[in-house]
């Protein structure tokens, strides 16, 4: 059980992050004990009986420095757990971690905010807690309050703030740094779409500057976007390593088993009803687009299952692609955009490559696009457990 940091001196030819055998358990009781008086009998009476659970069960996993390394899993997988493992908030119970140079672990946003203090206290309070000195902090109050965009509020109470402000200020004061590590778990849906884009690029600029960056996240576009391999964790246990498009699709279609008579079915109770799944994959998209003038968008559509898609030739509720516009408040601006046919018919497991005609808004301002399948005269996938692709555009 080892858990180690090294000079970032290192070579830059190394690996950043090392895990070699490392698992780590929690032991969990079997029955709830409501407070400590009841706990302490029980104890004396050696009745108290625990179970092991074991969040992570000999993960073996390299991560070359420079890359944006992706983990994908259901919840409870273990995500969670590897990156605290990686950050030294936990100590593996087997095995050993390594870890070259400065981390900057963005696991729980606002961890340590008081909201009886002010947002300008609590930037104080929340850089010490994180490892700035009082003269580090101010000299970067100023970035933060900028980054957060909280000017007007920033010597209020914290308990005025929304949930998003907070999220906001937790997120720059924890990215106003130059890590040679960067630890992302579920944070890219902080604040409306504007804030978003703003922290995605914030993200990107460590990436560019060298910085490793693991990154935890349900959206799959974004993983395929931004990584350059991605881990897929299963029950604790790595299911898979590799380019991230090959794991995302090894990760949907996992969720769809054979039956006994060989054709294909999710599997899992929540769509045992044979719904259709697919994954959508934006190839090709201009992150400024201007208003009211269409382009041409490459996309990438495969089948997940259980059955073959109809082509529009065949005149029995084909499946097209279609999108939407949203604003940044999440409300939609324009609804089912025009579609793109499906010339061909498409069987579990294949692709296709689409070039879609998409016709911004009218308006200036940031937008989210949405892309989804629909099937004639039937419904929408997204309707029917289906996941979209969304991305963020700047009209001007």
């Amino acid at each position: 059980m080892r858990t180690e940091s090294r000079s970032s001196s290192t070579s830059r030819n190394g690996p950043a992050v090392k895990l070699e055998g490392v698992s780590v358990r929690y032991r969990v009781p079997h029955e709830r004990i409501p407070s400590l008086k009841e706990f302490a009998l029980r104890w004396v009476r050696r009745r108290v009986h625990y179970g092991d659970f074991w969040a992570l069960h000999r993960v073996d996993l390299e991560v070359p420095r420079g890359q944006v390394f992706g983990i994908l899993g259901p919840n409870g997988a273990g995500k969670s757990t590897l990156l605290k493992v990686v950050a030294r908030v936990l100590r593996p119970t087997e095995g050993r971690a390594r870890v070259w140079g400065s981390v900057a672990p963005l696991l729980d946003l606002g961890a340590g905010f008081d909201p009886e203090l002010t947002g300008r206290e609590n930037i104080f309070l929340n850089g010490m807690i994180l490892g700035y000195s009082k003269a580090d902090i101010t000299s970067r109050f100023d970035r933060i309050v900028d980054f957060a965009e909280l000017h007007d509020f920033i010597d209020a109470p914290l308990r005025t703030y929304s949930s998003g402000m907070m999220a906001r200020l937790g997120f720059a004061i924890a990215t106003d740094t130059e890590p040679d590590i960067l630890i992302v778990d579920e944070i890219l849906a902080v604040g409306d779409a504007a804030f978003q884009k703003k922290s995605f690029a914030r993200i990107q600029s460590f990436r560019d500057t060298g910085a490793t960056i693991l990154l935890v996240s349900h959206d799959l576009n974004a993983l395929q976007t931004m990584c350059h391999s991605v881990m897929w964790l299963q029950r604790g246990q790595v299911a898979a390593i590799g380019r991230p498009r090959e794991i995302v699709e090894k990760y949907l279609e996992s969720q769809i088993a054979p039956t006994a008579e060989g054709a294909v079915e999710p599997a899992g109770a929540a769509v045992a009803t044979g719904l259709p799944r697919a994954l959508i994959t934006v190839e090709r998209l201009p992150e400024v687009m201007k208003a009211g003038m269409a382009v041409r968008v490459q996309v990438t559509v495969r089948n997940l299952g259980p059955a073959a898609w109809p082509s529009s030739d065949e005149g029995r509720n084909p499946v097209n692609l279609s999108y939407h516009w949203r604003g940044v408040d999440g409300e939609i601006v324009v609804f089912d955009g025009a579609r793109t046919s499906l010339r061909e018919e498409v069987a579990p497991r294949q692709s296709r490559n689409l070039e879609a005609a998409v016709e911004p808004p009218t308006e200036a301002g940031v937008y989210v696009l949405e892309f989804d399948l629909v099937q004639e005269g039937v419904a929408w996938f997204a309707d029917r457990g289906s996941p979209t692709t969304r991305v963020t555009v700047t009209v001007r």
